[in-house]
């Protein structure tokens, strides 16, 4: 029979794979069938022989470590952490304060989560509590804008990996975006709350990335234009080179990763 193995078993990870089949036929029944019981404890022993917490997350066994990993979406820890930023308070008095929050643990069939309701907040109070939030480590995300202000945040546990070695001009732009709070609407049906587009280069402006603000009809205009305007402004002060190309569209450009 041809070797068809697909990396080496001369080495110590190939080696280990080996070890791993060899103890797997050791216990394999009369009619070439594997005990799932058994087969657990041997995975559950060959990943603690190579350093792997079995009951800890997965990715301790990647090769790129996360920048942030959150604790668990509780409403307490997600109080606690917002009331340590500057703008935020838990106390409704005075009322009307733009940065009185409270917090509630809900719960879906995919995940445990807390819900912000921020109930006179503005739009850029709102992206401030998300980027302190994904700053940690957490998933956040706008879900209920209205009319007067406020809406209701969704925050989840999550892991925040570094932006890869060589990113394109496309992820670099996003993860602007992303650390600032902002949220990424794919299209105008889903765009619930005004958001950005995924930045598409220019074809007629090497290095150039147009990115647009799109929401449902309804929304309002004006909450365009200030997203617009707030996410041009996270760029410049970024360093990036910008141009407005109207009320809810722009252009961006990495002069430290520019085409020469």
């Amino acid at each position: 029979m041809p070797n068809t193995l697909n990396y080496d078993p001369t080495i110590p990870e190939g080696k280990a794979i080996a070890d791993l089949f060899d103890d797997v036929k050791a216990i394999e029944d009369a009619d070439g069938s594997w005990d799932g019981a058994d087969v657990v404890d041997l995975l559950t022993g060959w990943f603690t022989r190579l350093g792997i917490n079995v009951k800890g997350p997965s990715h301790q066994a990647g090769p790129i470590k996360p920048t942030a990993i959150s604790p668990d979406a509780t409403a307490g820890e997600i109080t606690q952490l917002l009331l340590a930023a500057p703008g935020f308070t838990a106390s409704g008095y005075p009322t009307g304060n733009p940065g009185f929050f409270y917090a509630q643990d809900d719960s879906d069939e995919h995940a445990e989560f807390t819900l912000l309701t921020f109930p006179t907040a503005t739009p850029a109070l709102k992206r401030a509590a998300i980027a302190e939030l994904r700053r940690h480590g957490f998933a956040a995300k706008e879900l209920e804008p209205t009319v007067s202000g406020g809406g209701t945040i969704r925050v989840q546990s999550y892991v925040l990996f570094p932006l890869p070695e060589g990113a394109g001009p496309v992820d670099r732009a996003v993860s602007v975006l992303y650390e600032a709070g902002f949220t990424h609407a794919a299209s105008r049906p889903q765009a619930v709350v005004p958001g950005y587009t995924t930045p598409s280069p220019v074809s007629w402006r090497p290095g150039w990335l147009q990115i647009d603000v799109i929401s449902k009809r309804g929304l309002g205009r004006e909450s365009r234009e200030e997203a617009a305007r707030a996410a041009a402004d996270t760029f410049t002060h970024r360093g990036w080179e910008v141009e407005m190309r109207g009320t809810e569209s722009f252009h961006v450009l990495d002069p430290s990763h520019a085409p020469t």
